[in-house]
């Protein structure tokens, strides 16, 4: 192939990783530098009523509760509380979390939402594994990762290349040597 040919491979493959390789670079700041995310001031509340059907658990009356109010996110077990007139959960997602309470009676609700804020869906996405509960356009496959990690490699031999001393990999080295830069394979 032509040197320009891998000089454009190597623009759009780091292209395609970019987004990728700076949230992970960021959300590692975040997680080495213990920055504050915890935002507890509320910015919405609002009140819903939904049809309630006795003698279900825990489990099943939250998603139950977030699949009749149509929102998306997990579950956290730990945060139920129940009585015999409330119920009372959260549901989380990466940029807010929703207190709900429902009136176990009237299937009265009222939520209160709380956004996380920029660093914290950072944050969020470097754990995250492609799913959100009742998300249905919000669904990244689990080979975007691999796919970036793979392009990115491809990237740096395109580099190496195209602008370097025309291969990739010397034989016998365990070294990629370019006209600019040589660093070791790990």
């Amino acid at each position: 192939m032509k040197k320009s040919t891998w000089i454009r491979l190597h623009l759009y493959c780091g292209l395609f990783t970019s987004f990728y390789l700076i949230a992970f670079g960021f959300s590692s700041l975040i997680l080495n530098h213990q920055v504050e995310l915890n935002h507890t001031e509320v910015t919405d509340t609002w009140d819903a009523r939904i049809e309630v059907v006795g003698g279900k658990t825990d489990q099943e009356l939250a998603e139950e509760l977030r699949d009749q109010l149509s929102l998306m996110g997990w579950l956290p077990p730990w945060q139920y509380k129940r009585d015999s007139l409330q119920f009372s959960c959260v549901i989380t997602h990466l940029a807010k979390d929703t207190q709900l309470e429902l009136d176990l009676q009237s299937g009265a609700v009222q939520a209160s939402e709380k956004p996380k804020g920029l660093l914290a869906v950072l944050h969020g996405l470097h754990f995250f594994n492609g799913r959100i509960p009742n998300a249905p356009f919000f669904c990244v496959p689990g080979s975007f990762t691999s796919g970036s990690l793979y392009s990115f490699f491809l990237s740096l031999c395109c580099w190496d290349y195209g602008f370097g001393s025309g291969t990739a990999i010397k034989p016998g080295s365990s070294t990629f040597s370019g006209g600019y830069s040589s660093f070791p394979v790990c």
